[in-house]
């Protein structure tokens, strides 16, 4: 059982914790700071509203567990990187997958960056 727990750093306290009955790995968050997406070891990626902690939705993103995500800069895609050696970009506002990279044989994908 995992806990993601929200820190608020200007006073060093939790101000949000969460269970999950299975395993979240990283997460990352939009410009806005309205949503953040978590990667998980089933591998979809959860989509979650902040300040709610409501989820918008889940992707299933692939076939073995997400790792790592990272979000671009200008707020447009997301990338995704998984045990299934693979990396999917994804549209950040329709939050559709638009490209998958591949030839990525026998390597798990645990950091990804996107400049």
């Amino acid at each position: 059982e995992d806990e993601l727990t929200i820190v608020d750093v200007r006073k060093l306290k939790p101000v949000h914790k969460q269970k999950f009955p299975y395993e979240i790995n990283e997460i990352a968050w939009n410009k806005t700071g309205d949503l953040f997406f978590i990667t998980t070891g089933l591998g979809f990626v959860e989509v979650v509203n902040y300040p709610s902690l409501d989820v918008v939705c889940k992707l299933n993103a692939h076939t073995a567990g997400c790792y790592c995500i990272a979000m671009d800069p200008l707020d447009r895609y997301f990338a995704v990187g998984s045990a299934d050696s693979l990396v999917s970009l994804w549209n950040v506002k329709e939050l559709l997958c638009i490209k998958t990279f591949t030839k990525l044989e026998y390597v798990f994908i645990y950091y990804i960056e996107l400049l």
